[in-house]
């Protein structure tokens, strides 16, 4: 889920999501196991880094791709529960998610906001697969519980980004 986020993200000359940390994963796999969009509880994550702003996102019954192909290329009516002939407001928000340009700004002016992102998964009796995904902009660096980088996602896969 990470790398195929990253992919969306680069491919439109949107900055990636730099990693996946442990307590973001946590906070996804808590609505995969829900069947609910995760939320972030507070705005401190791991290693005293503050979040700025932060979307996410679920999914039940498909895989990682036809969760990411669903919420970037069929967000519409008829594919998302949010988006209904009497009410757009949640039509194509999955995509606005994923997308998201880096908004906020850093209370320390040396500080480069960036994003981080977690990903869960659940097995549930109502849809099968649930998925779900939180990507949050940070400041400072990355938490120190990073447990992947779009760096090392890019050297084990071979993928270059001009």
């Amino acid at each position: 889920m990470f790398v195929l986020t990253d992919l969306e993200r680069v491919i439109r000359n949107l900055p990636p999501v730099m990693a996946l940390t442990s307590q973001l994963d946590s906070v996804a796999e808590v609505g995969a196991v829900r069947m609910t969009d995760p939320a972030l509880n507070g705005w401190q994550l791991t290693g005293g880094k503050g979040a700025i702003a932060w979307d996410s996102n679920w999914a039940g019954g498909l895989n990682t791709v036809g969760s990411d192909y669903f919420w970037l290329y069929l967000d519409g009516e008829g594919y998302n529960i949010d988006c209904t002939p009497t009410d757009q407001s949640g039509c194509w928000q999955h995509e606005e998610n994923i997308l998201a340009p880096i908004s906020g700004s850093c209370s320390d002016p040396k500080a480069v906001p960036q994003m981080v992102m977690g990903a869960g998964e659940a097995s549930t009796a109502e849809y099968g697969p649930s998925e779900a995904e939180i990507i949050v902009q940070e400041c400072g660096g990355l938490p120190s519980d990073t447990v992947f980088t779009w760096s090392e996602a890019q050297q084990i896969l071979g993928i270059t980004t001009t």
